[in-house]
């Protein structure tokens, strides 16, 4: 049997590999950036590989939590059940085809290598909020898909129709995390009406 702790690790890869190939997109944000193309496509296979790892572990050893940062009063945990595994093999499988699919489509693009580098940050994001074990994780992943996903909303700025879908998707996340907030810190309906009052305005 395989050590929980390995099993944390392996679920952690293609994160930490998306997150690298989002900072070297830094370096090759220009047209045909072979090199992050082809990494990125390696890393979302990987992905995929691991969504099915941990399925077929989850489904022979059953539910997992495992905390990998433990500092008072952060307490970080990610979960494997069937749920989770279910939606990361989806969210690898599709994040591959829309990553082969976009080499192509973007192909000359003299910015193919920064909506790459948006693009893994985005599949990376979402997967942290599907892993997240603990409330505080999730607050961040779902940040970090926010951002991301607006990144890629405003790929092309001048855009009218990306710049409405940004906003409305801005309020929307907004909404969440607050709700989320009131959630963990137990606020006062009045606190949490003023909040979102001052986000409204």
């Amino acid at each position: 049997m395989i050590s929980t702790t390995l099993i944390g690790f392996i679920a952690l890869a293609p994160i930490l590999a998306f997150t690298a190939l989002a900072v070297l997109s830094a370096f090759h944000y220009g047209q045909r950036p072979l090199l992050l193309n082809r990494l990125a496509l390696v890393a979302g296979v990987f992905a995929v590989l691991v969504s099915a790892f941990l399925a077929s572990q989850v489904a022979l050893n059953g539910v997992y939590t495992i905390g990998f940062l433990q500092l008072t009063p952060i307490h970080w945990f990610i979960r494997l059940d069937e749920l989770s595994v279910i939606m990361l093999s989806m969210v690898s499988v599709i994040g591959f085809f829309v990553l082969k699919y976009s080499h192509k489509y973007l192909d000359g693009d003299e910015k193919q290598g920064a909506f790459t580098g948006r693009l893994v940050a985005t599949i990376a994001s979402v997967q942290v909020v599907i892993m997240a074990g603990s409330l505080s994780l999730l607050l961040l992943g779902w940040f970090l898909t926010s951002s991301a996903l607006n990144r890629l909303l405003l790929f092309y700025p001048n855009r009218s129709g990306a710049i409405i879908a940004a906003r409305k998707k801005y309020i929307m996340a907004r909404l969440s995390e607050l709700f989320f907030q009131r959630f963990e810190a137990r606020q006062s309906p009045v606190t949490f009406g003023l909040q979102l009052l001052n986000l409204l305005a």
